[in-house]
């Protein structure tokens, strides 16, 4: 079983790398509020999780600022390979990442006492994770329908892995596979003049700076406080209604902390409302 993991682990690896950072440019036909000027005012960094919620918006961009490309506007395929063309058209656009590391630890190998996080093993090389994301941004101009797939696999899906998961319990602890996200969304133009987004499925915590996914944090590790205080990815629907350029409130309800479309109880366990 562990040479079949093995195996598989390193197909994997192969295939995230010929996927790895790919994606289309700009939409330059769809202006908006949310135009590479306004996200430059607003100076969120490309390696957090408010630059991963802003990919659900088809022309929000992090801020011009010195460090990586962020991962959406990469676009090795996008840009090299013909077949992918057709994805534009469509608003659609699709990348991915790898990551992998070394954590030393002075007690030795195998999974640590006081663990770091998402890097918990000492000694070893881990293959975190291998991303592959395939979505369409919603426009805000007028009513607009859109979807999210955001697939990853390697050490850190196995340490994440969801009440009800597609591993769930994990099959390996070092090496794993999870839906961070995968929904559909719309943009419904009303209420308000930049009118509200509505997401249905499994998606992203909207509490926090560091993401959980490598592209969206600052550094390989992360804080305690990340890991036990933010929620984690769950299963519900979103909204969030645009009041202003600078107010937006959001409303959901969800099954709960870390879940895929399963729920610790008969019914839906929290609902939350929230202003920024």
């Amino acid at each position: 079983m562990a040479r079949i993991s093995l195996v598989a682990g390193t197909l994997l690896v192969v295939l995230g790398i010929a996927l790895v950072a790919t994606a289309q440019d700009e939409y330059s036909d769809r202006s908006n509020v949310y135009s590479p000027e306004y996200n430059d005012a607003f100076g969120f960094e490309a390696s957090s999780l408010l630059a991963e919620l802003a990919e659900d918006i088809a022309g929000a961009s992090p801020a011009s600022r010195m460090g990586p490309t962020p991962v959406s506007q990469v676009g090795i395929l996008m840009n090299w390979l013909e077949p992918y063309a057709f994805f534009t058209d469509y608003g659609i656009r699709t990348f991915g990442w790898v990551e992998g590391g070394h954590t030393f630890a002075s007690t030795g190998g195998g999974l640590l006492s006081v663990q770091p996080r998402q890097n918990r093993f000492g000694d070893e090389f881990l293959v975190n994770q291998i991303g592959l994301v395939v979505q369409k941004p919603l426009s805000q101009d007028d009513f607009d329908l859109g979807f999210n797939v955001r697939y990853f696999a390697g050490a850190d899906a196995a340490l994440g892995q969801p009440l009800g998961g597609i591993d769930d319990p994990p099959s390996n602890d070092r090496f794993s596979q999870d839906f961070r996200d995968l929904f559909v969304s719309a943009h419904l133009p009303m209420f308000t003049e930049l009118g509200m987004d509505v997401k249905l499925g499994r998606m992203n915590t909207i509490i926090g700076y560091n993401g959980f996914l490598a592209p969206y944090r600052p550094f390989y590790s992360s804080d305690y406080q990340f890991f036990y205080s933010q929620d984690g990815a769950f299963t519900g629907f979103l909204t969030n209604l645009h009041v202003t350029e600078q107010l937006e409130i959001w409303n959901g309800m969800t099954f709960g902390a870390n879940t895929f479309f399963t729920s610790p109880s008969a019914a839906p366990t929290r609902s939350a409302t929230s202003a920024r």
